[in-house]
């Protein structure tokens, strides 16, 4: 790989860190071909949809910015790189380069993979539509509410998540569902959650996932707020002793929500969403990540 273009948000919680600006940044701007910073929402797309004279993209951010960039280099047989400068980096978790020096390294000399992505199709309340796509996790209800909360505990950097979770109490709601796998489902749900990766922002929720299987793992939510704070614990323990949810795999579902909700996708988030439709498209997108040792 001889082109790379970084898109850097310098927003992301990362640029607060003094070593991050005085160590590693210097050291991956020295790597890549130019930097291109976002100065607003969304424009990380366009700047990526146009960067055709490059090899590949490297984003220095965390999974917001890697869901605006998605839109633009999707089908351009551009790379993707990613430089975890987040709050949660669920992706970057699932490719095993969640520590700054691991992502770099994986730059610098990883090889390619490829992994699937969630196509995703929005319908609102308005009756407008909206098609994008997402690498990690969609989700209503619960998951949905601790991402909104989270940005209220910033200063604490990486436990923002852990802080929400703790402060956002589950409440049920109405939800038509229908897989291709289990088939048609109605009823009271405190959330689901629709995952590509193992991650759900830095949580280990899911450690028998794959984001490379054809196929994206759910989770129906359906506990009180205990059973959710216990279970929570478990996953941070990595003990995973208390379960709040059925887990299942799918490839294909479709939700429609008698009264509209916020769904978030990727550490974004989408106010007053009635129906979604979200479909697999195997291996679409080509990642960098460490090189496999070798016997």
């Amino acid at each position: 790989m001889s082109r790379w273009l970084a898109i850097a948000n310098p927003v992301a919680g990362a640029f607060s860190d003094n070593n991050f600006k005085s160590k590693w940044l210097p050291e991956i701007l020295d790597y890549v071909t130019d930097v291109a910073y976002t100065e607003a929402p969304r424009q990380a797309a366009e700047i990526a949809r146009s960067a055709h004279n490059y090899d590949g993209i490297v984003v220095i951010g965390g999974d917001g910015t890697i869901f605006d960039v998605l839109s633009g280099i999707v089908g351009s047989g551009r790379l993707l790189a990613v430089i975890p400068a987040g709050r949660g980096n669920s992706l970057a978790l699932d490719l095993g380069i969640g520590e700054l020096s691991v992502a770099v390294d994986a730059l610098k000399s990883g090889e390619p993979a490829r992994i699937d992505l969630l196509e995703v199709d929005v319908g609102f309340a308005d009756g407008t539509q909206q098609t994008f796509l997402a690498a990690s996790t969609l989700a209503v209800g619960y998951i949905a509410d601790v991402v909104r909360l989270a940005p209220r505990f910033s200063a604490l950097g990486r436990y923002a998540y852990t802080a929400a979770t703790v402060c956002s109490r589950p409440k049920k709601r109405h939800v038509e569902v229908e897989y291709d796998s289990v088939g048609k489902r109605a009823g009271s749900f405190s959330g689901i959650s629709i995952n590509n990766t193992r991650y759900l922002a830095n949580f280990l929720a899911l450690p028998g996932a794959s984001n490379s299987d054809g196929q994206f793992d759910v989770l129906e939510l359906r506990a009180g707020w205990a059973r959710q704070l216990a279970h929570n614990l478990s996953v941070l323990s990595h003990t995973y002793l208390v379960g709040a949810s059925e887990e299942f795999c799918a490839r294909t579902v479709h939700m429609s929500f008698p009264i509209p909700q916020l769904l978030m996708a990727d550490g974004e988030l989408f106010e007053n969403v009635v129906d979604l439709r979200v479909v697999t498209r195997p291996e679409a997108l080509t990642v960098q990540r460490l090189r496999m040792k070798t016997c």
